[in-house]
């Protein structure tokens, strides 16, 4: 994606956060295994079926930096942009997965015309 002019999005405040991670692999080596779960956006009937069937789960958070710290064994992070808040299926995983040692991170993001 061109991120010149796009327009800001969780997408795109996504894409930022891998790009700021892999520009700071050198510093903080975890960073190599951070990844994006795969669970949201616009599928065809078929497709969606497909990927049902692959294990795709409701409320599965869009990152995931399983490298034990401290603690935890692992990090979530859920993104939100703009006006968007977090659904039902995502807040039951949420409390789950910090029962379990996996620190769970909720990112707002607010778009350009919006106050702070």
């Amino acid at each position: 994606m061109n991120m010149k002019y796009a327009m800001r999005s969780e997408d795109t405040e996504q894409i930022n956060v891998v790009s700021w991670a892999n520009w700071n692999m050198n510093r903080y080596p975890e960073l190599r295994w951070l990844f994006h779960v795969p669970n949201g956006g616009s599928r065809n009937k078929q497709e969606a079926v497909k990927f049902k069937q692959m294990g795709v789960k409701a409320g599965v958070s869009d990152l995931c930096l399983p490298y034990p710290k401290g603690s935890y064994c692992g990090l979530f992070v859920e993104m939100k942009f703009g006006n968007n808040r977090q659904q039902d299926t995502q807040r039951v995983p949420c409390r789950h997965g910090s029962s379990r040692t996996f620190r769970r991170n909720l990112l707002f993001s607010r778009g350009g015309n919006q106050s702070h």
